[in-house]
């Protein structure tokens, strides 16, 4: 007792490190332990109780998460990468498609999760062999955590196998949820065939199973175990054992559905009370209510509940139908019965016409002679005068535009002559004031001359003081004139050449900063090379100490060699010679090498400044560009702002002129000159695009059977009914002549109210007030 207690303490079966499968056979170990000691301490029923709630509990929730995870799957199934609900034909597709692939990849009842995966995966793919979810990567990592749960789900046993059969029959269970239990019965059973290999145990196992609460599989198995004796061995003695291993056929299965011993579990359920009423009837059965999981529950009320709505609004839509086609029937054959009266009415009323006009119509035909000469004469004068108004507005509006171009015409060349002529005139104002001056002063030294003769003398030198006065005038103003200019001109002088010396200056200081630069670069580069030549030099020497070493070891080898050799040596020393002129020549090559990629090095960074200068200048010269083109530009878009302006004012004048009507007879609009009263139906031609708008007002017209309605041409609305914001006429007894019947009823007058009856206060037309005041 103390080992299993403190095997407990140390590892329990919430532990991470227990698997599935050992955690089952933890539970069944400690389950014969435990029932051991019971069976010592006589509590075998109490634990037993206990023992079949706990696993009976587990059982439901296993059942609960295998109905979510399929009713998950299933809405994600039933819909397309866009969010789009699949047709039935294409979601029956890919059921079929997964089915498919179940078969050609297992041929036993399990399926381990990476096939189960890729099985439904490939359902999901179109005709291209794309799957809808590749471009949005969120839904599928929702399909495949979705896939995940539902292997899990359906791996009770931890064995990482899933019998794909049991989950086809879930998940076409889920998609035909509003079909009653003993159908779904019936065709499984039907697809075995007429001899089936279908045990009591198998029944259970794979069908059964989903249609029960774990909790209710013992009253289940009863049930059925008895039906089952009854309907396939006919009340034989046949022992318990044979009865659960007898083969489930078709025939015996549905005879043992329609047994009346079960016939109680198919009818309605008397406990649940929604959708017994009449209009919205749901059928659910004892067996559902009583045996299904609340997932499974829940899906089949939705279900038949939305089904049952659906047909009875259909069935309302066609009632309503009949009755809508059985009144027009009815309505019809009165109108062609009152039409036939009418008719024979009609014709009696033609036959008494035709003898009076018969006789009135030579009288009628020359007075129709008549009219029309003059109908004649009056059109060609009529056409003669609206000629000769088009042409008298045609010129007109010649005339207005041509008047109107002059005068923007001379705007514009006042605008250009301003800037010339501002310079002129004051030059102009001093030589006018001045000759005036002298003019002035001419008529008034001849006015004194006549009048005063004898005081020549002082008449001259006043004249010679008022002259002299008039030049130093002058001469002041003249020179102040031409000081002005000179300033301006060496001012501007002044500014140029501070211009050139920033400019030359900028230029120099760039220069010297650039060869600074260079200098800086070129010494970091002669630097760089001195410490490779320093740092090949001291690898040199290195080598150098390493070849004397080796040297001076060839030389003992080599003196050892001569010392044993004979003393012939002509041939080794040659040999040594060529080697030292071949070394003295490599290196010579090595050092002209080096100097040709120095000079090359040299003269790209040469190239580089002249891109660089080169680039500064196409800059300057485009930004000039720019100032230019935004100049040209900006008078561009001021000459097509006075043209709009000036077409704006010409719509504007012409629309205060003209005035927009609407013809009721051509339901077309006609414009009129408010100053000539002229009227034509096209628009002004110096209106261009622009257009009246109508006025805001009900009209009153009539049809082709002279019914009469209501249109508004402002907002092109059309009604049968008067309008409410208008003030419609108050008689009521006014004649409605259009009405085919006699005598014509009566009823409320359709024009509108205008005038204002002092007698009972109220609003009458033109024609119901003079006939109410002759009355």
């Amino acid at each position: 007792m103390g080992q299993s207690q403190h095997f407990q303490m140390t590892l329990s079966p919430s532990h991470p490190r227990f698997t599935t499968a050992k955690r089952e056979q933890y539970y069944t170990v400690q389950y014969n332990r435990e029932f051991s000691r019971a069976v010592e301490t006589n509590s075998v029923p109490q634990q037993i109780d206990q023992y079949e709630r706990i696993y009976s509990a587990r059982a439901v929730a296993a059942q609960d998460a295998m109905w979510r995870c399929v009713l998950r799957l299933q809405k994600i199934l039933d819909v397309d990468g866009d969010g789009n609900e699949l047709s039935k034909f294409r979601a029956a597709k890919m059921v079929r498609n997964m089915q498919c692939n179940f078969d050609a990849l297992e041929w036993r009842q399990s399926i381990s999760r990476p096939n189960f995966i890729a099985c439904v995966l490939r359902a999901m793919e179109d005709n291209n062999g794309q799957s809808y979810y590749n471009a949005d990567k969120q839904k599928a990592r929702a399909i495949s955590s979705c896939l995940q749960s539902v292997f899990s789900a359906f791996d009770t046993l931890g064995q990482d196998a899933l019998d794909w059969r049991a989950f086809m029959f879930y998940l076409n269970l889920v998609r035909n949820p509003h079909v009653d239990v003993q159908c779904h019965l019936c065709s499984y059973f039907r697809d075995i065939g007429v001899v089936g290999t279908k045990s009591m145990e198998c029944l259970w196992q794979t069908l059964l199973h989903p249609f029960v609460k774990a909790t209710r599989l013992e009253e289940m198995l009863s049930i059925f175990g008895n039906l089952w004796a009854l309907v396939a061995f006919d009340g034989d003695d046949v022992c318990a054992s044979r009865i659960a291993r007898f083969p489930a056929t078709r025939v015996p299965f549905e005879e043992m559905i329609g047994h009346p011993e079960i016939a109680h579990l198919f009818e309605q359920s008397c406990t649940l009370k929604w959708g017994r009423g009449k209009i919205f009837p749901v059928f659910i059965s004892n067996w559902e209510h009583q045996w299904y999981n609340q997932p499974l529950f829940d899906i089949v009320r939705s279900s038949r509940r939305s089904r049952t709505i659906t047909e009875k609004l259909n069935r309302d839509c066609k009632r309503m139908k009949h009755r809508v086609t059985k009144n027009w029937l009815k309505r019809a054959k009165y109108d062609a019965l009152q039409r036939r009266v009418y008719m024979g009415m009609q014709q009696l009323m033609v036959l008494k016409r035709a003898e009076r006009a018969f006789s009135a119509f030579l009288v009628c035909k020359e007075r129709h002679s008549a009219a029309l000469d003059v109908q004649r004469v009056v059109r060609g004068n009529l056409g003669r005068q609206v000629a000769r108004s088009e042409r008298s507005i045609y010129r007109s509006a010649i005339r207005i535009q041509t008047r109107w171009r002059m005068f923007l015409a001379r705007n514009e060349l006042r605008k250009l002559s301003f800037r010339y002529s501002e310079a002129v005139v004051a030059v102009q104002s001093h030589v006018r004031g001045a000759l005036a001056r002298r003019l002035a002063l001419k008529k008034l030294m001849f006015l004194l001359y006549q009048q005063r003769t004898d005081n020549e003398q002082e008449r001259q030198r006043i004249a010679l003081d008022h002259g002299i006065w008039a030049l130093t005038k002058l001469q002041s103003g003249w020179r102040r004139i031409l000081s002005t200019r000179i300033a301006a001109r060496l001012s501007q002088q002044v500014r140029r050449e501070l211009t050139i010396q920033n400019a030359m200056k900028t230029q120099r200081s760039n220069f010297l900063r650039e060869r600074k630069i260079y200098k800086r670069q070129l010494t970091d580069w002669y630097e760089s090379m001195k410490a490779d030549h320093d740092r090949r030099a001291l690898e040199e020497n290195r080598k150098k100490q390493g070849q004397i070493k080796i040297r001076t070891l060839q030389r003992c080898i080599k003196n050892e060699e001569i010392r044993n050799a004979p003393p012939d040596m002509s041939e080794e020393l040659a040999d040594a010679m060529w080697e030292n002129i071949a070394r003295q020549e490599i290196l010579h090559i090595m050092g002209e090498e080096h100097q040709e990629e120095l000079m090359q090095e040299m003269n790209c960074a040469r190239i580089e400044r002249e891109a660089a200068k080169q680039k500064a200048l196409k800059a300057q010269l485009a930004s000039e560009a720019h100032i230019r083109t935004t100049t040209y530009s900006a008078s561009l878009i001021a000459s097509a702002c006075r043209k709009w302006l000036a077409r704006k004012e010409l719509r504007k004048r012409c629309a205060q002129i003209h005035e927009k009507l609407f013809d009721g007879d051509t339901h077309t609009f006609y414009y009129v000159n408010k100053l000539t009263g002229q009227s034509e139906w096209k628009k002004p031609l110096s209106m261009g695009s622009f257009d009246i708008p109508a006025k805001n007002e009900w009209i009153l017209l009539t049809d082709s059977h002279r019914f009469p309605y209501y249109f508004n041409p402002f907002l092109i609305k059309m009604s049968y009914e008067p309008p409410h914001e208008v003030q419609m006429c108050q008689n009521a007894q006014f004649t409605h002549d259009w009405w085919q019947e006699y005598p014509p009823p009566k009823g409320p007058c359709p024009n509108f109210g205008v005038i204002l009856s002092k007698d009972n206060g109220r609003y009458f037309c033109q024609d119901c007030y003079v006939n109410m005041k002759l009355l």
